[in-house]
């Protein structure tokens, strides 16, 4: 018995199965690229980003050190050198006080206790000298001449010189060579209008302590509200008619 004749595939038929093959092939590449695409690590975008930005911020830091080293270094040098000797020398030797005549220094010590000038703009030392009718030997005994402050009443104007007085006695007992005197008068005066109606300047309080006094007396307690106790204190005090 004789087989069938096999018939050979027509070309239309071929054609069809390439065709069918190739898209069977595209599609496969699509799926497998898809799912690459999907399940593939997030690494080199992230990486990319960051070599992006690199440049970005590595450039201005370098260029802000360089311009910051150029800039501190000069300016820093200077400041680091130390100060000339000589220059620093003067002030810190001041002349001391024991150098300066006595007169001088007490004449100094009205201005830096009481102030340069009155409440009504005269100034506070009139004179420093030797007390009017001492002897040949009383050399030690000085006048110190002061104007008063002014005030409303006569009882304020008077406390006000015995304040004075106690902050400016208290602070020349601190000086050694004050203490070599005998005493030291302090003399207040006033511009005041006499019965003609002219206006003089008249001493209107006069306290006088001699230095051992001085040494005896308890200046913190007369500084803080004792100032009163002076008028007994005093080896001499006169005050004006005018004010009592």
């Amino acid at each position: 018995m004789q087989n069938p004749p096999v018939t050979a595939p027509t070309p239309k038929r071929r054609w069809l199965r390439w065709l069918l093959f190739a898209i069977l092939g595209v599609f496969s590449c699509c799926m497998i690229g898809f799912v690459i695409a999907i399940f593939s690590p997030d690494q080199p975008t992230s990486t990319a980003t960051s070599d992006s930005n690199a440049p970005t911020t590595t450039a201005p830091t370098s260029t802000v050190v360089a311009t910051v080293s150029a800039t501190i270094a000069p300016t820093e040098m200077p400041t680091a050198t130390p100060s000339p000797a000589p220059t620093s020398a003067p002030t810190a030797s001041p002349v001391p006080v024991a150098s300066m005549p006595v007169d001088d220094y007490l004449a100094m010590m009205v201005s830096k206790t009481l102030g340069y000038t009155t409440n009504y703009d005269e100034p506070r030392l009139v004179e420093v000298k030797m007390l009017f009718g001492a002897t040949a030997d009383q050399v030690g005994y000085r006048l110190v001449t002061i104007r008063a402050n002014n005030n409303i009443t006569n009882n304020l104007i008077v406390a006000g010189m015995l304040v004075d007085a106690v902050d400016y006695y208290s602070a020349i007992a601190q000086n050694p060579e004050v203490m070599k005197l005998d005493s030291i008068t302090i003399l207040f005066t006033m511009p005041m209008v006499d019965k003609y109606g002219n206006v003089q300047e008249v001493g209107v309080n006069r306290i006088m302590l001699t230095t051992d006094t001085m040494r005896q007396i308890n200046w913190d307690l007369f500084k803080n509200g004792g100032h009163r106790r002076l008028v007994d204190a005093a080896d001499k005090y006169v005050l004006n008619p005018s004010f009592r």
